[in-house]
Order: structure tokens, then C-alpha cells, then sequence
């Protein structure tokens, strides 16, 4: 059996897709379906009176599933026939040529052949738009198109960037000409650093690399992938030297870091690639040394004596027994301190443990600062002090203070030194190289300061340090000293921040004043209630409402989200797919005989004939829908009329199939329109397809999918894109003050996949 194309299968009729199905089962291998969109569309130039032409069709398409050459030879045959006949009274009459053509093609081409042959066939003038986009779009992705596109995307992006780079800097000196040379030199500066920091091969054309290999492996006899093997043989080459720079750099940074266990696999990996590279051996045998070094001081630690002797032991033993009784601790500590003055650390260390136990912690972090200045060497405790006083986990509120403090340098550091504040900014480069490289940048920094100032009251921290200090201590110390101090903290950086609700939830944990509580709940239940009218899921939009309503009874957005919540459940069913007017105005063939069958007045516009709202139409189960007509006085901002109909289930399924038929067709012949997946929509449609009724439908089955034509999707007036290389910017400074206006090369979308081959 003839192994056929299965490119772009998402609908067929039902007996000719069960009968491809059966015509499978006993193939050793799978067999490949004819392009859906080529197949199917033999299917409505079927009349409803039997011609002679519909007959060819069939016997075409039963021909291609069955895989019989022969017959959906001569049944092309004939239709060609046909339809010459045809054109020679109409010229414009008929695609279906285009159509059986394409589905006959797929007989003897696959993969990368069928390419070839969409690529002839594009060729015919008789070609349908939607035919022509579907093979334009499958050539695209072949592996030779996908590869020289992105080669091109790979030159123009490195083109355009240098230019716009040189560009830029000449056009933002147009209110401040006495900049131009200094913005130049910084310009030429930053293209040499770009070009330095480039990888040998970008991720654009590690896409061509793969697809030259895939092209290789698929038509080995090609002519063309002989061609290729030194192409591909070259841009390999830089892809190994891409990944040994990479690698090699982390491990230096690893090494840096401390973490020689990382370097060393790092380093190893980067040999992988260069094999007899110095640096790299060299970097691997330092790492080597370093985590020799490292077990060599872990096993001393296992290995080493006890420094504690019998008698130690001895007089410890009392303060031993009430740590683990917890009872008398300070007691014991003392008595301990008299009779050992060897253990005077050890007793002061669990003297701090209690008094934390207690709440006093100011005490025992002055305890503990007292041990951690030791020596360790003079001191058993000292280390121990100091991990309780510096580690996060330990000491929250420390790391919050300090933290805090870091945050407040950093803005003063910012103040005065601008964009510098961090030290010179890492390209790769010798530290010393990349300070002298932002000289040029020093008088950009000194003449910006005063927009600084300006700026300063209103910058705000990015970092979210404090505040997860702030949780930590709240959450290991509930009964602590700072309690009241870090939910204030927290409280005022939660307004800041706009997170009310969070604000609403420390305040009252701390009992604020009344006044400044019922704002709060105000604007932590209007927040709330925002949430989760903006959820599109009914399921989760039901749940916070429910949430908002019974926590904030008190409140207008309380009681709003009880009204929404009573209106939602009074209203329920089973589906909530919305077919939009403009979406029927946009796809006749829906509203049309062959789908909903609905009368024209209602599109026409005229409001003096009983116009549909916007609303459209809405499916509410496998039989059910709900029109939408606006109301009496004809304003749309009005509520509309609605209307229950009932729908066959052979209607409902077709209606279900011109849908995806039109969704599919405006996807592909408008590149804007968002691909949108609904896997409640999904099952619902595929049941309907199927004839399955669910039994006992729940709100976890409700589907709430938006049919949208373009004028709901984006407006009266929709953006062009302009088809000129370079746009327009005019851009501003606050860092100078300065203004420009300048062409900018437009630089090439990446692909959606892009992320696979970085």
C-alpha cells in the first residue's frame, strides 16, 4: 500500500476517515494520510443534486485512501476535464484542480519531496488563497527553507545592529551636538565589545546547522546534500568552539566561586569539545587540586581527636541533661562556669540559647557577638556563634538588617555613580581593559546627575531581599521581639507595592488603628474582587469569588462578588462557548444554510429589524444555544434580549466543523491571530463529533472559548505594519537631558523555537 502524506490532517468526513483508518490496520507501517485541507476541501464543491463532477471527487478521494494510483489518476483526470470545460465560460470558476492535485501529489511525495512538489504546484495560477497560504506556510518549514531563512535573519540581525548602533548615537546628539564624538566612540566601542562576546554560532544558524543535517539525513542521494556536507562540516566547527568558550568561562567563574567540584566537571566538559586545549587542561588540573585540598580537609574533620578529655565530659554532663530536659539551663550554665573554666564558652552559648527560648534576643546576640570575635583557635563556641549571627536561616532579622542596609547603599552608590554604581560592567574582558573601556562613559555620568536627584525620591527598591527576611523571622519566631516592627515594615512595603491584601493581613495581625484597617479592607477587597473577575477559568473565577465574599462581607466588593457569584451559579450550564457577532459577519458560512441557519435581518445592521447584540451566540450544551438580540432600545450597553434554541445533533456537530474550519482558515490567512488552545473546548467538540453526550456534565467539563472576529479582536481602526526596512524613533534621555530622532533598522522577529538552539 502506498504510503501516504499526513501534513496538516485535522478534519474528514467521517466514512472516508474511518474507511483511511481501516485501510491502516494492516500495514506493517503507518499509513500517512493525504493533506487534510487538500482532502476535505473535495468535499463542499460537492452539490447537493449529484453531479458528475462530485462523483470524480469521490471516486478521488476513496482512491487516495485506499492508496490506488490508477484510479485517482483517471478521477483527475476527469476533473481536470471538467473543469477546462468550466473555465472556458468562466475564467475565474473553479479550485478544486488545485485542490486534487495537492491530494494526489501526496501519493508519491513525502517529507522533503513533498516540498518540492507544493513548491511546482505553487506555480498554477488556479491555486485558491487559502491553498496557496497552507503551501506556503508547509515550504517554509521544510528544512532547507527553515535553514536559509534563518541564515539571512543571523546577517541581517548582526548588520542592523551595528547600523543602528552608529545611527542611534548621531541622531540622540541632535540637542546636544557637543556629544556627538563622545557617543561615536562609545557606539564603536560597544560594536567591538558585541563582536568580541559573539559566539561563533549564533543560535540562528545552530537552527540552519540542524536543519542541513536533517535535510542530509532524510535525501542522501539529493545532489544538494552533497553540497552540504562542507557547509555543515564548517558551521560544526564553530559550534565547538562556541560551546568551548561557553564552558570554559563558567568553570572560571566556578572556580572563582569556590566550587571546585563544579569547575572540575566544567572544565572536563569543555575538553570534550577541545581535547587538546591548554587552558582548559590547565583550568581542570587547578580545579583538581582544589577539591583534592577540599576532601583532604573534610577527611581531617572526620579523623580529628577529641579535644574534649573525661573530666570536661564529666562536669558537662549536668548542663548535657537540662539542654535536653529544657529545665534549669541557666542554672547549670552557671554552676559550669565556676567548676570548668575551660567550658566558660559552652555554658555562655546555651545561656543564649535560653534566653531566646524566652524572647530576649537582643541579650543573646550580644552573647553571641562576644563569642564570634574569638579566635577559634582560643574559643570551641566562636564558629558556632558566628554561623547563629550571620546565617539567614539562623538570624532572619540580621540578614533583613543587612540586607536592608545593602539596599539603601546601593541607592547612594546609584546616586552619585549612575549606571557605574556596580563597577564596570562585565564584558569578557580584563577588569582593568573594561574600566578604561567607560571612560568615555564618565562624562555622561557626571552631567546626569542632576536628573538623578530628580529621580531619587521616587526610586524604589527592586530587591525582594528585606521582605522574605521579614516573612522568615515572622514565620521561626512568632512570639519574637521585632515582631511588631517587621509587620509594620512589611505593612508599608506592601502599599508600595500595591499588594493590599498583603498589607490588610499584617495590619490587622497588629491591630492598627481602625481608620487605617477599614481602608485597607476596602482596597484589599476591591483588589480581591478585581482578581478574580479577571480569571477566565469559571471554576477558579467562582472559587475566589466565593473566597472574596466571605472574607470581606462588610465591604461593597464583598457584596459585589456575592451578587456576581449568586448571578453565575442562578446561571449556569453546561458550556459557555460565545460565537461573537462580528465573527459571524466575518464567516457567512457559519451563520449561513449549511451551519446555524440564521436569518440575515439579524446581521444587516438595520436595529429596526431585530438586530443581534454583540454577544452573538452562545453554546450552552450539546443541543442548546443562547442568541443574544439587543434590547428594546436598541443601545448595546443595554442587556440583550437572550433566547434558548435547540439544535439537532447532526446540525451541532456541523456547526462544531464549520467552526474549526473557519478558525483554522482566518489563523492561517491573518499571521496576528493568537493561537489560542481550550482543552475543555477541545473535548466538548470532540464528543459532539463522536455523538458521546456526557452523562453527568460538571463545572470542571464548562469550556468558556471566544469565537472573535477582527473587529473584536483589535478594534475599529487595526494597525499596518509598514513594509519599510527602518522605522522612525524619537527617543529622550534623562540621564542627559538629551533628545534625538533617528531611522532604525527594523531587526528580524525571532523564531518561536529559537529557545531550542541556544
Amino acid at each position: 500500500m502506498t504510503v501516504l502524506h499526513h501534513k496538516h490532517m485535522i478534519y474528514l468526513n467521517s466514512a472516508l476517515f474511518l474507511l483511511g483508518v481501516l485501510s491502516a490496520i494492516g500495514c506493517s507501517q503507518p499509513a500517512r494520510l493525504p493533506p487534510q485541507s487538500a482532502l476535505e476541501r473535495l468535499r463542499p464543491n460537492i452539490s447537493i443534486v449529484p453531479e458528475s463532477k462530485d462523483k470524480h471527487i469521490r471516486e478521488l478521494a476513496v482512491s487516495i485512501l485506499a492508496g490506488n494510483t490508477s484510479k485517482a489518476d483517471m478521477a483527475l483526470k476527469r476533473i481536470n476535464a471538467i473543469e477546462n470545460d468550466a473555465r472556458t465560460k468562466n475564467p475565474e470558476a473553479g479550485e478544486i484542480v488545485g485542490i486534487a492535485l495537492e491530494a494526489r501529489l501526496s501519493m508519491e511525495s513525502t517529507g522533503t519531496g513533498f516540498h518540492d512538489s507544493a513548491q511546482t504546484l505553487l506555480e498554477r495560477k488556479d491555486l485558491g488563497l487559502v491553498q496557496r497560504k497552507r503551501l506556503e506556510q508547509e515550504i517554509s518549514v521544510s528544512p532547507l527553507s527553515r535553514a536559509s531563512r534563518q541564515m539571512k535573519n543571523s546577517r541581517k540581525r548582526r548588520v542592523a545592529g551595528t547600523a543602528n548602533s552608529v545611527v542611534g548615537a548621531i541622531g540622540r546628539s541632535l540637542s546636544s551636538g557637543s556629544l556627538l564624538p563622545l557617543r561615536i566612540v562609545q557606539a564603536l566601542i560597544g560594536i567591538s565589545v558585541k563582536e568580541h562576546r559573539r559566539r561563533d554560532l549564533t543560535s540562528e544558524e545552530r537552527d540552519a546547522l540542524a536543519q542541513w543535517k536533517r535535510f542530509v539525513e532524510l535525501r542522501p542521494d539529493d545532489p544538494r546534500a552533497l553540497q552540504l556536507l562542507e557547509r555543515i562540516e564548517s558551521a560544526q566547527w564553530s559550534w565547538y568552539k562556541t560551546q568551548r568558550k561557553r564552558n570554559f568561562k563558567l568553570a572560571e567563574e566556578a572556580l572563582e566561586k569556590n566550587r571546585p567540584s563544579l569547575a572540575l566537571a566544567l572544565a572536563e566538559r569543555t575538553l570534550r569539545y577541545a581535547p587538546e586545549d591548554e587552558d582548559a587542561s590547565s583550568l581542570r588540573d587547578d580545579a583538581k587540586e582544589h577539591v583534592r585540598q577540599l576532601r583532604k580537609e573534610r577527611s581531617r574533620s572526620l579523623l580529628a581527636r577529641q579535644s574534649s578529655n573525661i573530666d570536661n565530659l564529666r562536669d558537662a554532663r549536668p548542663l548535657i541533661v537540662s539542654l535536653l530536659k529544657n529545665h534549669n539551663i541557666k542554672e547549670s550554665a552557671e554552676k559550669l562556669k565556676t567548676k570548668n573554666p575551660n567550658l566558660v564558652d559552652e555554658s555562655v552559648f546555651s545561656i543564649g540559647i535560653k534566653l531566646s527560648e524566652e524572647g530576649n534576643e537582643d541579650q543573646m546576640w550580644k552573647l553571641f557577638r562576644g563569642l564570634g570575635n574569638l579566635s577559634d583557635r582560643d574559643s570551641n563556641m566562636s564558629r558556632h556563634a558566628r554561623n547563629a549571627l550571620y546565617l539567614p536561616a539562623q538570624n532572619p532579622f540580621g540578614a533583613f538588617q543587612r540586607s536592608l542596609q545593602k539596599e539603601r547603599n546601593d541607592q547612594v552608590r546609584w546616586l552619585f555613580l549612575g549606571h557605574l554604581a556596580g563597577g564596570a560592567r562585565d564584558r569578557d574582558l580584563p577588569k582593568a581593559l573594561e574600566w578604561i573601556i567607560e571612560i568615555p562613559a564618565l562624562p555622561g555620568v557626571v552631567s546626569s546627575l542632576p536628573s538623578r536627584i530628580i529621580q531619587f525620591p521616587w526610586v524604589r527598591p527592586k530587591r525582594r531581599s528585606p521582605a522574605v527576611f521579614a516573612r522568615r523571622y515572622l514565620a521561626k519566631n512568632p512570639k519574637g521581639s521585632q515582631i511588631k516592627y517587621l509587620k509594620k515594615w512589611l505593612q508599608e512595603y506592601e502599599i508600595k507595592r500595591g499588594n493590599y491584601l498583603a498589607a490588610y493581613q499584617f495590619a490587622n495581625d497588629r491591630d492598627a488603628e481602625t481608620k487605617q484597617l477599614d481602608l485597607l479592607k476596602e482596597k484589599a477587597a476591591k483588589q480581591a474582587f478585581e482578581g478574580a473577575t479577571k480569571q477566565k477559568d469559571g471554576i477558579t473565577r467562582r472559587a475566589l469569588l466565593g473566597q472574596v465574599s466571605r472574607r470581606f462581607p462588610d465591604t461593597d466588593a464583598g457584596r459585589d462578588a456575592g451578587i456576581m457569584l449568586n448571578d453565575e451559579m442562578s446561571s449556569l450550564t453546561p458550556q459557555s462557548i460565545r460565537i461573537s457577532k462580528s465573527f459571524l459577519i466575518e464567516n457567512p458560512q457559519v451563520a449561513g444554510p449549511g451551519g446555524l441557519d440564521l436569518k440575515a435581518i439579524l446581521l444587516d445592521g438595520n436595529l429596526r429589524n431585530s438586530e443581534m447584540h454583540p454577544d452573538g451566540i452562545e453554546i450552552l450544551s450539546e443541543k442548546v444555544i443562547q442568541i443574544s438580540y439587543l434590547g428594546r432600545s436598541g443601545k448595546i450597553r443595554d442587556a440583550p434580549i437572550v433566547k434558548k434554541e435547540a439544535l439537532s445533533t447532526r446540525r451541532m456537530a456541523r456547526l462544531i466543523a464549520m467552526l474549526d474550519e473557519s478558525s483554522m482558515k482566518q489563523a492561517l490567512l491573518d499571521p496576528d491571530v493568537p493561537i489560542e488552545y481550550d482543552s475543555k473546548r477541545d473535548v466538548f467538540f470532540e464528543h459532539l463529533r463522536l455523538g458521546i453526550t456526557p452523562s453527568n456534565p460538571t463545572q470542571r467539563d464548562e469550556s468558556n472559548y471566544v469565537f472573535q472576529g477582527a473587529d473584536e479582536r483589535y478594534g475599529m481602526v487595526r494597525a499596518r505594519k509598514s513594509i519599510l526596512p527602518v522605522e522612525l524613533v524619537i527617543q529622550g534621555s534623562t540621564r542627559d537631558l538629551g533628545f534625538g530622532a533617528y531611522p532604525r533598522f527594523k531587526v528580524p522577529k525571532r523564531d518561536p523555537d529559537q529557545i531550542l538552539y541556544r
